[in-house]
Parts: C-alpha cells; structure tokens; sequence
C-alpha cells in the first residue's frame, strides 16, 4: 500500500466523525496541492526536454508511456512552470511592504507610497492568475521584517528595511551605494554605477530584483527595490512580464539583476522595463 493510501486508510480508522472529517480534509488539501505542484514539474521538465533535448512529443510519450496528444495536452494545462518563481509549491505568498511614518491627523502612521501600492497589486494580480493566494503586510518603522518564512517577496529600499539591507550585503554581484551625488546601484565586478534619471528630473529609475537567502540558512525571499519607489512599480512589473524566461534562467537558485523602469509623469503607469545588467546566479 503506497503512503496516500495508508494516510486514507489510517484517517478512516478515527472513531470520532468530527475528527475524522477534520483529518481527511487536511488530507484531501495536502494531496490537491501536492497533485497540482507536481503537474507543475511535470510539465516544466516535458518543456525542458522538447526545447533542449530536441525531443517531440512523440518521443517523449513514448518515454512516459503517454500519447502525443496526452503530451501535448500537458504543456497546455495546469500551473504554468514559472509559477515556482513567486511561489515553490503554489502556497499563499506574503507580500511585505516598507513603510514610512508620516502624520495623519496629528497622528504618527505607517503609509506606503503609490508607487509601492502598484508594486503590490501587480505581484498580487499576477499571483492569483497562477491561482496562489497572497496577503498584504504593510512592515512598520523601523522595518524589522521577519525573513525567515516560506514563500516571502519583499518590496521596499533598504533605508526602510534594515533587516533586508543586512541580508543584501552578502550578493556579491549587485549592491546599493550612496554618495555625494545621491544613492545608486553598483554591479561589484565591473564597478559599473546605475544613477538614477530621476534625480535629474527624468521620469525613469533603476531596481534590483534578486532571491536572498533567509537569516535562518533555511530557504529565501524574492526581493524588490527601486533606488525610488517608482523603480520599486517598474521591478514588479519586469518581474511578472518576465517570469518565464527568468525562471528558466534561475529555477530555484539565488540570483540579482538590474532594471531600468520608464514611467509617465502624472499617471506614474510603468511605460517600459529593461534589464540593464546580467542576470547573476549563485
């Protein structure tokens, strides 16, 4: 008898109705998103072989024991590859937010920009398209965010996140910098310096996007930031419309990049995104 069977057969054992309804749901759950993360690989690794092994689907049926039009029903249905990137199994993702204080009716309040509310929801629209769950979790001052949880994306400068900051000075590829001109990014190798159009009162800004490893050594958290928030809006959206091919570079793997994000002025709608460095894997 494999496992799923014994755990039904071990639920079904439980005298109390209650408890054993309780049991067999979380049964029924564990098994639904573990059947849907497999499908996941199994079509990611069926695209991997049609496109780097040179394979058909008929080949590959072959292998599988499947029908060409079986196989090619698979690379069309079910969660799509690049969906691991946000999210590694499919779970509800938290999505935290710098914040800053500012006074609200004579008040001290945490606010988050517009800019960074944008980020939010495209990460969130993009997130329930590939039919994962996400919550919103706005980090106070002074943004002790807790890192080492599962399925974390972090958005926010690492002036307001500290926490991060810490965490961000072990990439060795890409890091923020400031000086006597303002903050920027660097890519260490070359020593290249991205400075932002936008202190020279263009609308454009540059972002890093990369996956940190957490504090506790146990996993990691995809990360976001503009050296303003308006590169933080344009981060998001290079990330959603450029999932696939990135996942495909990275897969699990920690990684960084640089971005350039245009925006137009007054409706502060992202109008273009570019990587504007290598995409570096640890």
């Amino acid at each position: 008898m494999d496992i799923h069977k014994q755990a039904a057969a071990d639920v079904a054992r439980i005298d109390n109705p209650l408890e054993r309804a309780a049991k067999a749901h979380e049964l029924v759950t564990s098994l639904f998103e573990a059947s849907g993360e497999a499908s996941r690989v199994r079509r990611e690794a069926i695209e991997e072989l049609t496109r780097t092994s040179g394979m058909t689907n008929t080949e590959v049926g072959k292998r599988l024991g499947l029908t060409r039009s079986r196989v090619s029903q698979l690379l069309s249905s079910g969660p799509s590859p690049e969906r691991a990137l946000l999210s590694h199994d499919g779970g509800a993702v938290t999505i935290a937010l710098g914040s800053k204080v500012q006074e609200v009716g004579g008040s001290p309040s945490d606010m988050i920009s517009r800019d960074a509310t944008e980020a939010y929801e495209v990460v969130r629209d993009a997130l329930d398209s590939y039919g994962v769950k996400s919550a919103k979790e706005i980090v106070p001052a002074p943004g002790l965010v807790q890192l080492n949880r599962d399925r974390l994306i972090v958005m926010g400068s690492p002036k307001v996140l500290p926490t991060v900051g810490e965490i961000l000075g072990s990439d060795p590829n890409v890091a923020f910098g400031e000086d006597d001109q303002g903050r920027h990014l660097i890519e260490k190798r070359s020593g290249t310096i991205h400075r932002s159009p936008q202190d020279d009162g263009a609308t454009s800004d540059y972002a890093y996007i990369g996956r940190l490893p957490r504090p506790d050594g146990a996993g990691s958290f995809l990360y976001l930031a503009g050296i303003h928030a308006a590169g933080t809006h344009g981060a998001a959206r290079y990330l959603v419309d450029n999932a696939p091919e990135l996942h495909k570079q990275v897969k699990d793997k920690l990684f960084s990049l640089i971005i350039r994000a245009d925006y137009e002025s007054r409706e502060r709608t992202i109008s273009n995104t570019k990587a504007v460095s290598s995409v570096f894997i640890r």
